[in-house]
């Protein structure tokens, strides 16, 4: 049983020796994903093209990771 305590501590120090300033780069970190997740499609009408109206790639990069994570079962989602 591995110890969640000690897996917090262990990359606790793993973000002290990497950063000068740990806490500012995790936080730049999330801020980041955050903008990044908040313009990913909200409904299945947001897919149907993406940003550009000429784009059609949005459906295949779907299908694509509803067939890497799920293997295409969408029952799974």
């Amino acid at each position: 049983m591995v110890n969640h305590q000690t897996s917090g501590i262990y990359e606790r120090v793993r973000l002290l020796t990497a950063f000068d300033k740990p806490d500012a780069a995790v936080d730049y970190v999330v801020g980041k994903v955050a903008e990044i997740v908040l313009g990913f499609p909200k409904s299945a009408s947001d897919i149907l093209c993406g940003r550009n109206p000429g784009d059609v790639l949005d459906p295949f990069i779907l299908a694509a990771a509803q067939t890497l994570m799920f293997g295409g079962d969408i029952e799974q989602t």
